[in-house]
């Protein structure tokens, strides 16, 4: 008898379960799409807390200043064929280079509670921003020298900005969206270095002077879009 009424009843079975099936499929395609308009919604909650209310062009500015320093190897290493620091060979000046580099985020880590360390994010990245115009700025004047005590400087100011981050994500995000908020900004910041480098390496094989030109304009840029948010804080 039971095997009847569903042999009967199959034609109502067998619309319904299709119709639950395809909104069940559109809520799944449409759930990934609705986590990252919550993760958006998310960090430009923790931004406006901090302060900071054009959420779009400081993010721009981290990622562009991200992938202005990402960018920097790359460029050293065209720039030092052709230019010396303190009669150093090549590979010595490269290892300089790395030593800086390493030296000042190991330093800047150790001092989270310097007077930089204490400085709001609008403020850090206005310091990153001018450090890296200088170090464009005095390569292209061929200042090789200065150009790297800039790169430690920025180096040791850039630091500090992924834990002052960290914390505002910790301050103002709930446990069960901290997770996939911080893993998603983690993504754009690692996604913008290999941009950065590729795009500045390409050019600095074709013209390493305009390629430094070009890292200063875009400093420059990185600059005007954090004053926006450092207005603010005035």
């Amino acid at each position: 008898m039971s095997a009847l009424i569903l042999f009967l009843g199959r034609a109502e079975l067998s619309l319904s379960t299709p119709l639950v099936d395809s909104k069940s499929l559109k809520n799944e395609k449409l759930s990934i799409k609705d986590q990252f308009l919550t993760i958006y919604r998310n960090l430009r909650l923790v931004f406006l807390k901090s302060g900071q209310k054009n959420f779009g062009f400081m993010l721009f500015a981290i990622l562009l200043i991200n992938a202005l320093g990402g960018a920097l190897g790359g460029i050293y290493n065209i720039f030092l064929l052709n230019h010396s620091l303190l009669n150093f060979s090549y590979k010595d000046a490269l290892f300089i280079l790395q030593l800086i580099t390493l030296l000042a985020v190991i330093i800047s880590s150790l001092t989270g509670n310097d007077y930089f360390g204490k400085q709001s994010l609008p403020r850090l990245m206005m310091w990153v921003t001018l450090g890296a115009s200088l170090v464009g700025l005095s390569n292209l004047l061929n200042q090789v020298l200065l150009g790297m005590l800039f790169v430690f400087f920025t180096m040791y100011i850039s630091g500090k900005i992924s834990p002052k981050i960290s914390a505002m994500l910790l301050k103002n995000l709930a446990p069960e969206v901290l997770s996939r908020t911080s893993n998603f900004l983690g993504l754009l910041f690692t996604l913008s270095i290999p941009v950065g480098t590729a795009c500045f390496s390409l050019v600095a094989v074709w013209d390493i002077q305009l390629t430094w030109i070009l890292f200063v304009g875009l400093s420059l840029i990185a600059i005007l879009l954090t004053s926006l948010n450092l207005k603010n804080e005035i």
